[in-house]
This record gives C-alpha cells, structure tokens and sequence, in this order.
C-alpha cells in the first residue's frame, strides 16, 4: 500500500517483493483523511474499490459462531423472501439474542449482540431484509425520500409531536441522514446515519447500509462504542465489508 498527499494505492507483494495491484482494473484511488491507521485504509480501499469478489485476507471480520448463524438461518422456511444473515462481523463474542423483531413472511430482522452486554466495537447489529426493493431515492440529504415507506425495518424512528397541538398525536417521522452513496458487492446502496436513541427507534445511534438484491431489499446496521477509536472511514469499511458478506451469505451455509 502506497501513501501520497493524502492518497493511497493498495498493492500486494510478490515472493519477489514486486508491487502487484490486487484487485486492478477495478480498484480505485481513494483519498481519505490524514492520520488514518494503515488497517482503515485498507479496509476502505477494499470496500469502495469494487473488489468484492476477492476478499481481503485480512478485512477486520470474523466468522459468526455456527449457533448464531444456524438460528438466524432457521428463519428462511417462514419467510418467502431470501434470509440473508450476517455471517462475518467485526471481532467480538456475538449471539443472536432475537431471531427476528419483524414479523410475517415478508420481512425479518435479526438482532446480534455481545457478551458481556456493551463490550466490543460495535457491539450491537440488526440485519434484515424484506419483500419489495428499496428505493434509493433520497429527499434533502435524508432517506428514504417517501417517509411512509412500508416494511422500513424499522430504519425510520419517530418523535413526539411538540406540546400544545391539541388532536395531533401522531409522531412525526425521523429519518436517517445520508452519509454517501456505495456498493454492497456491486450492488448500489446507501451508506446512512440513523438519529440517535429513542428518536431514532431500533437502530438508533446506528451506522446502517441498504440494497437491493433480486426483488427484495436488504439492511445492515450496526452501533459501534460512543467513544470508538476507529476513525469514521473505518467504521464505513467494517460495515460494507460485512454487508458484502452478507449479501452472499445463503441457507446452505449454515450447514
């Protein structure tokens, strides 16, 4: 990996210690901020570079244990969409403490998250997928552009009315800002910020991704500590490369 004013190239390194670009043509030149660690620009170069169909040796995951991936993946006979599970995930002990806070056959939401409670960075992940593809249409820097949107696993929080409007009891929608736009395997998508806890409801404080798979839509969030130490670059890279697994996670993998 080459480093200049700002910009890096990653490369391999043969026997021979001759530069070889690991995923060329494809891979781009991503600038990112100054004082990175070398591991986040690495990982950044990987999930934005387009070359998710050569994994990194190292990209920060590690596998699920079978238990979580075997209990989540027992979801798919009562579904009639595609059960996509989060198989690979940033260090930490992960359980999945709901199977699914979504219910009905067409959607699910899965919910991971760390033993002991709060420990790891991130320590807590929602991972779901419904009937229908989302539309990655955004309105004024926020997704998703229709506020109403159905089956939004849960990704549109909601907060209170202001006091003093007599009959308007409904809450008003609170919907996750844009971070950028991205790719999940080469599938477009969303890179988004969910409003902090409770106005932004289950994934509140999360950093979340969408996309689009066949006829259904796909999501990825996950809370990482308050006082994380990973740089925001990295924490976008952990999250896409989990995605990235995700999106080609199937039944058949949990055995």
């Amino acid at each position: 990996m080459a480093r200049n004013d700002g910009m890096i190239v990653v490369s391999g390194q043969t026997p021979r210690g001759r530069g070889v670009d690991l995923c060329a043509p494809r891979c781009r030149i991503a600038r990112v901020p100054r004082g990175v660690r070398p591991a986040g620009l690495v990982l950044l170069a990987l999930a934005l570079g387009g070359c998710a169909d050569r994994p990194a040796r190292d990209d920060g995951l590690e596998a699920l244990p079978a238990s979580a991936v075997a209990r989540c993946a027992a979801l798919a006979p009562r579904r009639d969409i595609p059960v996509l599970c989060p198989a690979r995930l940033p260090a930490a002990r992960w359980y999945v403490r709901y199977q699914t806070l979504r219910s009905g056959r067409a959607e699910y939401l899965t919910n991971l998250d760390t033993k002991p409670s709060l420990s790891g960075d991130p320590f807590h992940v929602l991972a779901g997928g419904r009937r229908g593809r989302f539309s990655l249409r955004t309105d004024r820097g926020r997704w998703p552009a229709n506020e109403d949107l159905e089956r939004d696993l849960g990704l549109v929080g909601a907060a209170p009315r202001k006091p003093g409007r007599p009959g308007d009891t409904k809450a008003r929608p609170v919907r996750p800002t844009v971070r950028h736009r991205a790719a999940v395997d080469r599938h477009p998508a969303l890179l988004l910020q969910v409003a902090g806890y409770p106005n932004g409801g289950v994934h509140g404080g999360h950093l979340a991704v969408v996309w689009n798979q066949g006829r259904s839509g796909s999501a990825l969030s996950v809370h990482f500590a308050d006082r994380s130490v990973r740089p925001r670059v990295e924490q976008e890279a952990l999250l896409l490369a989990s995605a990235a697994a995700m999106s080609r996670f199937t039944v058949a993998d949990a055995g």
